[in-house]
């Protein structure tokens, strides 16, 4: 669920009077937004990767969805979501295909075969800007309706999967927010809705300033920052995004706000550190993210955590821990009974139903064999139609809180029918 637009161009873009196509169009095209991001001071905000010689995902933000260009045989085609980044991210996309448009040669069309706007917002025709925000004050109306028929229970809005709401909270992009506050706006008159959405969406209003600058960086805080140390270009690239947004939204000795400043100090610190983040604070990733682990089991795990696969297993790590996991699958013959007791054989700790048919136990803690700190082991198990699914995961850590809070992630693992 979402509001959409896409436009189609016949005209290939152009450099030097020469016509571009293939992969050549597409690269010319990232140039072209390149400079736009830089005017609009965006810098280093800006990411474009083509995902195939034909495809090219250009990120204005990163906690917007990407806009997509596709080469087809006919020209070059375009697609976007903005109802997570709101009315100004829509209206600044807008720009930059403009800005394409006078510089590539492009001639976007935003009319459909059957004559029907392309643009769900209607913006990129009547450019009508407060339409547009009416148009996401009323998604976001469809959305309290959502909540208030399926209760707030983990749900999330318009922030990256795996997410979880908290306490009855619901996950939104700019942190939690109370399901009544959103309840309400299913009746609320224009106004109360407007200013609802301005708190709701990331940007709100048109022009990219200071106080907005504040929201973007609210944004990366909440839904990228990984409240760890970068181990990886991707982390680097993240780091380098939020302290653009922090420089720009602090210009000319501008204070923002002392929650926003305090998590950034903390950000900062914990990249230096290596430490573990506090569990509370402004973040989704310093709390539990959903994972699809395997294609019979998914947990939730702190979203700090480095995910890696090896061989096959999943492998979540950091400078405090690391937690291995592995799927196994025991073929079982017709009219078998499970032994369950055998398959808990050298796992001293009391045997554990987390959900209906699904158990776990885990060992004792012990010492490392190859170095300081301890290890401990957990076997989760479930039959299913086509056998008996088995989850081992491994934990070892010098520290004592990863043990501390084992149960509590054991406790989210759900076994997903693969026959089904």
């Amino acid at each position: 669920m979402g509001l959409d637009a896409q436009a189609f161009s016949r005209v290939f873009p152009k450099s030097r009077s020469q016509q571009l196509n293939g992969r050549e169009a597409l690269e010319r095209i990232a140039e072209s937004a390149a400079g736009w991001a830089e005017r609009q001071g965006l810098g280093p905000c800006l990411e474009s990767r083509m995902t195939s010689d034909r495809t090219l995902v250009v990120e204005p933000l990163p906690v917007v969805d990407g806009i997509q260009f596709d080469l087809t045989d006919r020209g070059i085609a375009v697609g976007f979501r903005s109802s997570n980044g709101g009315p100004g991210f829509h209206a600044a996309v807008i720009d930059m295909l403009d800005h394409m448009q006078r510089e590539l040669g492009l001639d976007w069309s935003w009319i459909g075969s059957d004559g029907t706007c392309l643009d769900e917002t209607g913006y990129a025709l009547s450019r009508d800007f407060s339409a547009l925000q009416g148009s996401m004050a009323e998604f976001l109306k469809a959305l309290s309706r959502m909540v208030e028929k399926s209760g707030p229970d983990g749900q999330a809005l318009c922030v990256p999967l795996g997410y979880l709401g908290e306490g009855g909270q619901i996950a939104c992009p700019l942190g939690f927010q109370q399901p009544d506050r959103l309840r309400r706006l299913c009746d609320a008159d224009e106004a109360d809705l407007h200013a609802a959405a301005s708190t709701f969406f990331i940007w709100w209003e048109r022009p990219l300033d200071a106080r907005q600058w504040e929201q973007l960086l609210r944004a990366q805080l909440w839904q990228v920052a990984d409240w760890r140390r970068p181990v990886c270009a991707a982390d680097l690239t993240v780091q380098r995004r939020i302290e653009h947004s922090a420089r720009m939204a602090t210009a000319n000795d501008r204070a923002v706000a002392t929650d926003l400043a305090a998590a950034l100090d903390e950000l900062r610190r914990l990249q230096a550190s290596g430490e573990a983040p506090a569990e509370t604070g402004i973040g989704y990733r310093r709390r539990l993210i959903k994972h699809r682990l395997y294609q019979s089991w998914s947990m939730s795990l702190p979203g700090w955590l480095v995910f890696n696969s090896n061989d096959g297993h999943a492998t979540f790590e950091h400078d405090s821990l690391w937690l291995g996991t592995q799927s196994m699958t025991i073929a079982l013959k017709p009219g078998v009974e499970v032994n369950w007791s055998a398959l808990y054989g050298g796992y001293a700790g009391p045997s554990r139903e987390l959900r209906p048919g699904v158990f776990c136990r885990k060992s004792a803690l012990q010492l490392q064999q190859d170095g300081p700190g301890h290890v401990q082991t957990a076997l989760v198990m479930t039959a299913q139609s086509g056998g008996l699914e088995l989850l081992l995961l491994t934990l070892s850590s010098h520290l004592s809180a990863p043990f501390d809070a084992f149960d509590s992630w054991i406790a989210t693992i759900v076994a997903h029918d693969n026959t089904a």
